[in-house]
């Protein structure tokens, strides 16, 4: 199934949800992306690949996910997999759940 595909179920289940609708490909200047996210609550979600990276690559994910992460970012990293077997929208709702049983 294409990366496409699944961020499609992805975003199906996440409306069913009934959670703000999050914006698609967001990209706060050029420092990282992320396919879904809530810009107003600080949360992110990265589809990443099935495929190992290694070496240089992996470096310039790991950086681009340490500076959301540095700004104040909630990043979720999820796989096909995860989309597939509902473990992906069951992050993003106990986020969204955590975050208002903390305010006060």
């Amino acid at each position: 199934m294409s990366d496409t595909r699944l961020k499609s179920i992805l975003a199906i289940q996440l409306h069913a949800l009934g959670l703000p609708v999050p914006e698609r490909d967001y990209s706060p200047g050029r420092q990282w992306r992320a396919d879904f996210a809530w810009p107003d609550y600080h949360i992110a979600l990265v589809v990443v690949s099935d495929r190992r990276r290694y070496g240089r690559q992996q470096e310039v994910d790991c950086e681009r996910h340490n500076a959301a992460a540095l700004a104040g970012w909630t990043l979720l990293l999820v796989t096909p997999a995860m989309i597939r077997d509902g473990r992906a929208h069951q992050w993003v709702e106990a986020i969204f759940h955590w975050r208002r049983e903390a305010k006060p």
